[in-house]
């Protein structure tokens, strides 16, 4: 009879432990507003605890989407790098009008670093007065010149939106040395089109190679050169990199 007892005296023991983990899971919510003629919406962001198959992601983050009453109106994942209790100087949740249509899109931290901050992002149908999930398409593989042929979660880096240009501007840089800066366009309302790949990075010792690649209807390479790494930056980084920076920002 004792066994039995404490068997189920184990048993309770271990659902107390799962519950009380459960409960204290941490959440993250954000008030959004996404135009004025809409409702406020909640976010709320949790740890799915999944495995991820993405080496460069370490969490699988679910996405709610909240009515103010409390009413769930969807849900959808996002990889990332930073978690719930995420308490940097980064936003982990923002919401910015990214396609231009007047309606705020949903900014989903994925990653923050000392000099690169990562935003994975989920466009507003206007339509269908939802979220679309996480935006993923195919990207720029610099070593093949060619897009990828599977589509990949989009994160755009250090984000600054171009409004009378109609452009997102995302500038990676890798050190202080090397960047890729993407210029997107929006062909419609919700596809996202890389239309400038700025490329700066090593080629061989001593060489810098810089590529500037435009797509739209087709692939173009507009410039592909390389230059010695102690004329591009010069001395104490006075060179010829900041006039090629402004030759790519005015194509």
């Amino acid at each position: 009879m004792s066994k039995i007892w404490m068997i189920l005296l184990t048993i309770c023991l271990i659902m107390f432990g799962v519950a009380n983990a459960e409960s204290t899971a941490a959440v993250y919510e954000k008030t959004i507003n996404v135009h004025d003629s809409l409702p406020p919406y909640i976010i709320r962001i949790t740890d799915t605890g999944e495995d991820t198959a993405d080496m460069d992601s370490d969490n699988i983050l679910l996405v709610e989407v909240y009515s103010g009453n409390g009413e769930q109106l969807q849900s959808f994942t996002y990889f990332s790098k930073e978690s719930p209790e995420y308490d940097g100087a980064a936003a982990l949740v923002m919401a910015k009008d990214l396609n231009f249509d007047g309606y705020n899109d949903l900014m989903l931290l994925s990653a923050a670093g000392a000099q690169n901050v990562y935003y994975a992002f989920s466009l507003w149908d206007v339509e269908a007065k939802q979220f679309r999930p996480v935006y993923r398409d195919c990207v720029w593989l610099r070593e093949e010149a060619r897009f990828s042929d599977e589509a990949v979660q989009i994160e755009l880096c250090n984000l600054e939106i171009l409004p009378e240009q109609r452009m997102l501007l995302s500038s990676d840089p890798d050190g202080f040395y090397y960047i890729r800066e993407i210029f997107y366009m929006f062909d419609g309302s919700y596809h996202l089109t890389p239309k400038y790949i700025w490329d700066v990075y090593r080629d061989d010792d001593g060489m810098i190679r810089e590529t500037m690649v435009e797509y739209m209807t087709r692939l173009v390479f507009l410039w592909d050169e390389t230059y010695p790494e102690d004329w591009y930056y010069g001395q104490d980084g006075v060179g010829a990199s900041s006039e090629r920076r402004r030759a790519a920002h005015k194509t």
